[in-house]
């Protein structure tokens, strides 16, 4: 019984932890939505090693409950396919979450869709959230570093009275990733539809990415008052980021095709956020890949921002 106080108090940490996270973590002031609803899915807590050879099978359920609008060619191929001196451009300081670095964990590899066993990169969000909104389109740019996405959808983020509400920004729920240096998988929890005090279920995570979530998205890997938010990034259970690494706010307004095109001046402040925000992401996949591609991982923004995170 003691036991089953202690998942169903973890459960429920969820349901208001990610809101004031993620506030917090932005510095923004804006009060948490009574739509917001944060449901943990199988809290079970399972300590976690290195898992070499997982089939990628056991990876989070696709759903087609939702409408899915193709992501058109004029905006991903601009944010996939950022020169290397737009990256190194980005000096701007980042404005959202600080990313983690662990001791004494293994590299968690995983088998990609093709059998090979990599390092393993997780993105777990929902496609109300706001601040994965933003983080969306920073992990784009990044993967498209390390490999290919395809199939990325359209979406915008949570309705009003949702803080920043309607940000657009992609979806993960149908997309793929082919990569020789990572192997990548996500979670989008719940759709942008309201439900109640909460929205529409989307995909379920899989027990695999669950128990990664339980131990490395807590304490004492996350810090109490970031605990159990979206968005939440785990690379090789080596560096972690508990939050977004820039404020939802540098969308506001902007269309999608407005955001994409902001990345072919890299000056521009919305440019910059995402641009430092990749650079973040990209030393974080460095650090577990063995330092490649050298043309990525040896560049001054990668370099720069590897420093910004505490890493060798």
């Amino acid at each position: 019984m003691a036991e089953d106080s202690k998942q169903k108090a973890k459960s429920q940490s969820r349901t208001v932890a990610p809101a004031k996270k993620s506030r917090a973590l932005t510095g923004q002031k804006s009060r948490r939505s009574g739509l917001v609803g944060w449901i943990a899915i199988g809290a079970v807590v399972v300590v976690v090693a290195v898992i070499v050879g997982i089939s990628m099978s056991g990876s989070s359920s696709k759903s087609d409950s939702t409408t899915f609008t193709k992501a058109p060619a004029s905006v991903v191929d601009v944010v996939t396919s950022i020169p290397t001196s737009s990256f190194d451009s980005a000096t701007a300081t980042p404005t959202g979450a600080a990313l983690l670095t662990t001791t004494g964990q293994k590299i968690l590899k995983v088998a990609n869709s093709s059998g090979k066993v990599l390092p393993y990169v997780y993105y777990d969000g929902a496609e109300y959230c706001p601040y994965c909104a933003a983080q969306r389109w920073a992990i784009v740019a990044t993967l498209a570093r390390f490999g290919t996405i395809s199939n990325l959808g359209l979406m915008t983020s949570g309705p009003s009275p949702e803080v920043y509400p309607s940000t657009n920004t992609f979806t993960f729920v149908k997309s793929t990733y082919d990569s020789k240096y990572v192997t990548f998988d996500s979670t989008e929890n719940f759709t942008n539809i309201p439900s109640g005090g909460s929205y529409v279920p989307l995909q379920k995570r899989s027990a695999f990415n669950t128990r990664l979530v339980n131990k490395y998205d807590y304490p004492p890997f996350v810090p109490e008052a970031q605990k159990g938010g979206w968005p939440f990034m785990d690379f090789g259970n080596q560096v972690l980021a508990p939050g977004p690494t820039y404020s939802p706010s540098y969308l506001a307004g902007l269309n999608w095709q407005q955001i994409a095109d902001t990345l072919k001046t890299p000056s521009d402040p919305v440019a910059q956020q995402i641009l430092v925000s990749s650079n973040l992401l990209s030393a974080s996949i460095c650090h577990i890949d063995g330092q490649q591609p050298a043309s990525v991982c040896a560049s001054k923004g990668v370099k720069a921002a590897a420093h910004i995170i505490g890493l060798p």
